[in-house]
């Protein structure tokens, strides 16, 4: 597929728009982080970042603690940050991804598409 925005191919693509003549307009993940990256510097941004972060504080409270934990350890040296993806071994900024929140220093390192693909699956398991 082609981004709308900078035209550039790649087999990911974000559906942003549908618009009611039916053009659909998909935008690749480093042009839909520009576009939101702007959006959450208005007052409407601002204010729904911090709704959305509200709500998913209270839908799962034990988030919080465990990445207080996981920081806490980083900064102490008790456990070490991966220098590559776990998944796809590109060494760019690393995401910790918790597969289960009752071991908080168990984590897998992963690349920011990865991490995101794997809540993506996460995500649809736990819809079904």
């Amino acid at each position: 597929m082609k981004c709308s925005r900078c035209k550039k191919i790649e087999e990911k693509m974000i559906i942003i728009a549908r618009k009611r003549n039916g053009l659909i307009y998909y935008y690749c993940r480093d042009c839909n982080t520009r576009k939101l990256r702007i959006y959450r510097k208005t007052n409407k941004g601002k204010e729904r970042t911090y709704e959305a972060i509200k709500r998913s504080e209270k839908r799962y409270p034990e988030r919080g603690s465990v990445w207080n934990k996981l920081k806490y350890a980083l900064l102490n040296k008790k456990i070490k940050k991966s220098k590559e993806c776990q998944k796809c071994f590109r060494k760019e900024k690393l995401y910790g991804h918790h597969p289960d929140y009752a071991k908080p220093l168990e984590v897998v390192w992963m690349c920011r598409g990865c991490h995101a693909d794997e809540h993506r699956k996460i995500n649809i398991v736990n819809n079904s």
